[in-house]
């Protein structure tokens, strides 16, 4: 709205100068000093519209401030609601995150435990193995080329394999045994570690 009455004063300004520029041009030309009290009600007008746009700014700055002084009512409003909820908030958010350190460190503890055991397993696994494999390296040795025949026991023990790994083994003829009597079977030493190398 201010906008617009210093929009219509402009015009009113713009208006008057070239009336008076008129005026003037007519008071040299006709000698008529009756033109000037035709002049009086633009001024009069120009006096009403410059106290309309004070009045206007006044009102302006007067809504602003009552605006500003409800915004800082509000502000100071959720402040104190903000202040009497704070502790509770907080409170459930230490509770909360106290629980979920303790899972979390719960967690991390079997995890580590967990992989301890298997490492510890692993290890015991690869050590009884290659103990085997030294045995059995020094049997070889000592059938000078005869061939070492291992049980389904001594074979799966090598591998880490079950019995019924060595069943479907012999079944697709991986690894095949040697049959001894019909109720034994020996496995040749030199097929499984043909399999522990990797040459198979």
């Amino acid at each position: 709205m201010k906008h617009i009455y210093l929009f219509i004063g402009a015009a009113i300004i713009t208006y008057l100068l070239i009336s008076l520029a008129t005026l003037d041009l007519m008071w040299c030309v006709h000698d008529t000093p009756w033109i000037w009290i035709a002049v009086i009600p633009l001024f009069l007008f120009l006096y009403f519209l410059v106290f309309m746009c004070f009045h206007e700014e006044m009102g302006f700055r007067e809504d602003r401030a009552m605006q500003q002084t409800l915004a800082v009512a509000k502000a100071n409003k959720l402040i104190e609601k903000l202040q009497e909820q704070l502790p509770n908030m907080c409170q459930g958010l230490v509770d909360m995150s106290m629980a979920e350190i303790r899972d979390s460190l719960r967690a991390v503890n079997e995890e580590q435990a967990r992989k301890v055991a298997t490492l510890s397993t692993d290890i015991y696994n690869v050590l009884e193995r290659r103990q085997k494999l030294l045995d059995l390296e020094r049997k070889v040795k000592q059938h000078k080329g005869q061939p070492m025949l291992l049980t389904k026991r001594e074979t799966a023990s090598l591998l880490l394999v079950d019995y019924s790994t060595l069943r479907k083994w012999a079944r697709k003829g991986f690894l095949v045994p040697t049959r001894i009597t019909p109720h034994r079977e020996l496995y040749r030493y030199s097929d499984v570690l043909k399999i522990l190398e990797g040459k198979v």
